[in-house]
């Protein structure tokens, strides 16, 4: 009898321990997320996590434009103009754009990845006489 009630504490601690593990960022936590910069990705053509990749801004009806913006590995990448980028320390992304005209670099934009897998992105700007402070781009 003993040896019985033994294996069936066994398994309801077993049962317990499994119950109580991490679902991969399930755990009530709501603060902003942050994201590898897939500098050391070696996937081979894998679905990408962090920034590098490619992210495009769709034509809605709130957001009358399309944008594409590409993050490389190497800190380098495109919108429009060439840029360059980095990981801030809190896991957020500062991208510098660099001017084709000859004035350097503009304004560096800082933004992060939402938990929808959205990134969102600083920026102010014009389109057609509606002001905009950020964008949001999905991967592609």
């Amino acid at each position: 009898m003993k040896k019985l009630l033994v294996l069936l504490l066994v398994l309801v601690l077993a049962f317990s321990f499994a119950a109580c593990g991490s679902d991969n960022g399930e755990n009530g936590d709501n603060s902003t997320p942050t994201a590898n910069t897939g500098n050391n990705n070696s996937n081979g053509g894998e679905e990408q996590t962090g920034y590098v990749g490619t992210w495009k801004k769709e034509n809605t009806a709130d957001a009358p434009f399309k944008m594409t913006l590409v993050l490389n590995a190497d800190g380098t990448g495109k919108m429009g103009n060439d840029l360059t980028w980095k990981e801030t320390e809190d896991g957020k992304i500062e991208i510098t754009l660099i001017y084709d005209d000859g004035l350097g670099e503009g304004d560096a934009k800082v933004g992060y990845i939402t938990e929808s897998g959205t990134l969102w992105l600083e920026m102010d700007m014009q389109v057609e006489g509606t002001k905009y402070d950020h964008i949001e781009f999905k991967r592609q």
